[in-house]
Formats: C-alpha cells, sequence, structure tokens
C-alpha cells in the first residue's frame, strides 16, 4: 500500500501488485490582446488537456481588425505563431494569446483644376471607422463643381467613413470672365461709375454702378442690352449682375 517508490516488498507468500498511474493534466487558456477585438477556438478561457496534447487553434478577427501573431505565457509551444489557424502542444500550464490590431486604410486625395482640399482630422491613415471631414476649397477665379472616387455628389464641406483605402477627387471649374460696357445716353450728359466703357468680371459677380448727372441733366432709369440684372433700375446707385457679356447704360 501507499505511494513510496522505489519501495520493497518481503516475499514469504504468492503476491500479487497493482501500480496505479494516472495520466497528468494541464491547463491551456485561450486569451485576446487588450485593445485587439476578436475570437479564439478554442473558446477564451480555460480548458484542460492531458499532457503532450496538440490542440488546434483559430484566430477569428472582428470586423476592422485583422490578426498579428499568437504569444505564448508560460512555455513556447504555437507550431507557427504567424498563422491565424495552428496547433500548441500543453506539456504544461500556459497562456496563449492572440494578438490583433485595428485596420489602417490611406486616404488618398486628387484634384482636377485648381483648388485644394483639406481634411479633419489631417493623417497620412485612418484607422477602421474612422469618420473624415472633407473640405474643398476653389482657387481664385474658380469653383468647385463635384467629387468623384469614393465620394459623389456635391455637398461641401462633405464626409468619408474610412473602412477600406479610398481615393477622392475635387474638381474645380474655372469661372468665366464677361465684359459689363458701362454707356451714357445721350452722351455727355453724365458720368457712371464704374466709368463709361468695357470692363471684365467673374461670371457671378454683383457689380455696384451708380450714375451721376451733368449739370441740367437728371437721372431716369438704367436699361440693359445682353440681358438683365440691374436691381434697382430706377436707382442711381444699385448693382448688376454679370451673367454674360452685357451693356449697361
Amino acid at each position: 500500500t501507499g505511494s513510496t517508490n522505489p519501495t520493497t516488498i518481503t516475499m514469504d507468500a504468492a503476491k500479487t501488485v497493482t501500480a496505479t498511474f494516472t495520466q497528468i493534466t494541464y491547463t491551456l487558456t485561450m486569451a485576446v490582446s487588450p485593445g485587439g477585438s476578436g475570437t479564439t477556438t478554442p473558446a477564451v478561457g480555460g480548458h484542460s488537456y492531458a499532457s503532450g496534447t496538440s490542440v488546434p487553434i483559430t484566430a477569428t478577427a472582428a470586423t476592422g481588425y485583422h490578426f498579428v501573431n499568437w504569444t505564448v505565457s508560460g512555455g513556447a509551444g504555437v507550431a507557427n505563431p504567424t498563422n491565424a489557424s495552428t496547433t500548441v502542444s500543453v506539456d504544461q500550464n500556459k497562456t496563449v494569446t492572440a494578438n490583433f490590431e485595428q485596420n489602417t486604410y490611406a486616404l488618398t486625395i486628387n484634384t482636377v483644376g485648381s483648388g485644394s482640399v483639406a481634411k479633419n482630422p489631417d493623417q497620412t491613415n485612418y484607422a477602421h471607422g474612422t469618420i473624415v471631414t472633407l473640405t474643398a476649397t476653389p482657387a481664385s477665379g474658380w469653383t468647385f463643381t463635384g467629387w468623384s472616387g469614393a465620394l459623389t455628389g456635391s455637398t461641401n464641406p462633405t464626409t468619408i467613413t474610412m473602412d477600406a483605402a479610398k481615393t477622392v477627387t475635387a474638381t474645380f471649374t474655372e469661372i468665366p470672365n464677361y465684359t459689363l460696357t458701362m454707356a451714357v445716353s445721350p452722351g455727355g450728359s453724365g458720368t457712371t461709375t464704374p466709368a463709361v466703357g468695357g470692363h471684365s468680371y467673374a461670371s457671378g459677380t454683383s457689380v455696384p454702378i451708380t450714375a451721376t448727372a451733368a449739370t441740367g441733366y437728371h437721372f431716369v432709369n438704367w436699361t440693359v442690352s445682353g440681358g438683365t440684372g440691374v436691381a434697382n433700375p430706377t436707382n442711381a446707385s444699385t448693382t448688376v449682375s454679370v451673367d454674360q457679356n452685357k451693356t449697361v447704360t
């Protein structure tokens, strides 16, 4: 009886002795790295295995994350530490941790025409799920006309969600110039501001205009050749919208 080993027995009769052996078991603890996101097979937690068991293990990254490697506390034994599916030898109590990292993506901005695009936050790469605000600013004499690539439409500013590497193009169109010709009727009866003659303005410009009567005359009204656009035709001081070539008298 007992468990002394080695031990002795005195042979004073025929005897039978039974030696009992118990298999050793160890605990394999599965874990996920702090800051990472994913699951393991076997599941996170402790699992009991007979000593020497080769256990298949698998790491599955959550959306927006990727598997990096396995690390082992309490010994080695992972067959292929950089493989998401591999095996670990349970030869002692050990913890095997699946290390995950958040995906990052590049946002490439292109422009057509003359202008710039600001990113907020302004980074080279963005973590999965980051919302980036894009603001298009046209150069002088240009106008922003729309987005293409990973964005569509012409909303400005706008936002984009970084769930993959993306390329966005901002298109700017040059604003055409038109000639505003100032005139007086009859000649010599007064002056205008801007002065009588032709003046170049970007399309859409609202130009202040003033008529000053000469001695012996009075202002009557403005007339427009080549479209409308005088805000108050009977006011000596008013504005005109330059949306095409036009003559204001």
